[in-house]
């Protein structure tokens, strides 16, 4: 074996040469022996997801708080139940914001969040 064909992870020696050592898959032995599949904790995608949602709220540019206070008032229209009952045009209406500038914002959300469907989802 060349150095240049080494597995990666750990190596030791044993007196015939470096052997490659790896970390044993214990979730593929699951998956293929006894048809457990591991997923990751609900709570961790949750809080990913809500971290994804704020970023774009955010946006790349923490300078423009109109911009941020738009895709607040979007993500609302779009996640909340009790927003989602009323129009984009309503919405514009009551806040003051530019119609069009909202029906945008709303756009690029549903692009970026496309597992985000309205009329799937319910009040508590």
């Amino acid at each position: 074996m060349s150095e240049h064909d080494e597995p990666s992870g750990r190596l030791f020696e044993d007196g015939c040469g470096t052997v490659g050592m790896e970390a044993f898959d214990y979730d593929t032995v699951d998956e293929n022996c006894f048809n457990v599949k591991r997923e990751e904790p609900r709570a961790h995608n949750e809080i990913n997801l809500f971290q994804d949602i704020l970023l774009w709220v955010c946006g790349p540019n923490l300078r423009e708080p109109g911009l941020i206070t738009h895709r607040s008032v979007i993500a609302c229209w779009k996640l909340l139940a009790e927003v989602r009952l009323m129009s984009l045009e309503d919405i514009a209406n009551g806040t003051g914001f530019d119609l069009p500038a909202l029906e945008k914002l709303a756009r690029q959300f549903d692009r970026r969040f496309a597992w985000v469907k309205r009329t799937r989802m319910k009040s508590k």
